[in-house]
């Protein structure tokens, strides 16, 4: 069997060839590379080679989505099982073997995506973001981040494909689309490593903002289920009442106190839960801290997005 490997692309290339090396050293499986790059410079030279065999390179237009970068190598790629992969991630040898053995093994069963582990120098960042990632781990769901996905080339024609128009979220739109198909899951039969995890809370705070603000873009053209509705409110109540707090704090000390535990009432909720049951030791406070960051973040990078909504409907 062939997997075709869709690698969307911008910015740094140590993070590239490390992903590049691990899909090349894939066992079980023949293997193509199909890297869709915004880097204009960038040439098949600077990348590893497996004996003769060579990355596919397509120079896409700086204007593109990523939706649409992984479209494009989805579209020249010839492989049985597409796997779609950030331009961060590192696989083990087994990594496709592996999962197509699941998928095989499962008939309901469209779609994998494998177990977050972390490198030995994670940050506590890290280790937040890696349990997240890893809950319903085995559980159909109704969604899965676009890290790291391997389905069957059939499903992924019948899903229509990533939707072009959203700058992110675009992963989200597009494993809801295939979750209507069949089951689709988190495995721990196998893992990878995300070598651009966020590190930082100021790392956090820009990349939420950037994330953000597509959305309002990505619930059109679909259902949105009960449970997406507190990522999509709270950020903005969060927000609110922190201004509010800050507000009443010279004003009146009830008023200010009532804001305040109404700001971090659903930050501690969302804390609990994200240290609940995780893989990794992450403090109560430092998974606080983590969504008073967060929050704010994904408020101003809706509010971002909104602008240039109407700003582009105008123009």
């Amino acid at each position: 069997m062939k997997v075709s490997f869709v690698i969307p692309h911008k910015g740094r290339l140590d993070l590239l060839i490390q992903t590049i090396e691990s899909i090349w050293q894939q066992t079980g499986v023949d293997k193509e590379i199909l890297l869709v790059s915004k880097n204009s410079d960038l040439t098949t030279e600077q990348l590893p080679m497996s004996g003769e065999q060579r990355v596919n390179l397509l120079i896409a237009n700086e204007n593109l989505t990523i939706a649409e970068q992984r479209n494009i190598g989805a579209a020249a790629s010839i492989g049985e099982y597409l796997a779609f992969l950030d331009a961060d991630i590192q696989l083990p040898a087994d990594w496709a073997k592996l999962l197509i053995e699941k998928l095989a093994s499962e008939p309901n069963l469209v779609m994998l995506s494998s177990l977050q582990s972390l490198p030995k120098t994670a940050t506590w960042v890290e280790k937040l973001r890696a349990n997240l990632a890893n809950k319903g781990i085995e559980k159909a769901v109704d969604s899965l981040p676009g890290s790291n996905l391997i389905l069957q080339r059939d499903t992924f024609i019948k899903s229509g494909g990533f939707p072009a128009h959203l700058t992110t979220c675009e992963d989200i739109y597009f494993t809801q689309a295939v979750a209507k198909l069949g089951e689709i899951k988190r495995t721990a039969v196998t893992d990878h490593i995300h070598l651009g995890e966020d590190k930082t809370l100021a790392v956090v705070f820009k990349k939420e903002i950037w994330r953000g603000q597509s959305n309002l873009l990505s619930l059109q053209g679909r259902k949105i289920p009960l449970r997406e509705w507190p990522s999509l409110l709270v950020p903005f109540w969060v927000t609110l009442f922190l201004s509010f707090s800050i507000i009443f704090l010279p004003l009146t000390y009830m008023m200010f106190l009532g804001a305040l535990v109404l700001w971090l009432l659903p930050i501690a909720l969302y804390a609990l839960r994200a240290i609940k049951g995780g893989r990794t030791e992450v403090n109560f406070f430092r998974a606080s801290l983590f969504y008073a960051v967060y929050f704010p973040a994904r408020c101003w990078g809706t509010c971002l997005g909104i602008f240039k909504t109407i700003n582009i409907r105008q123009g």
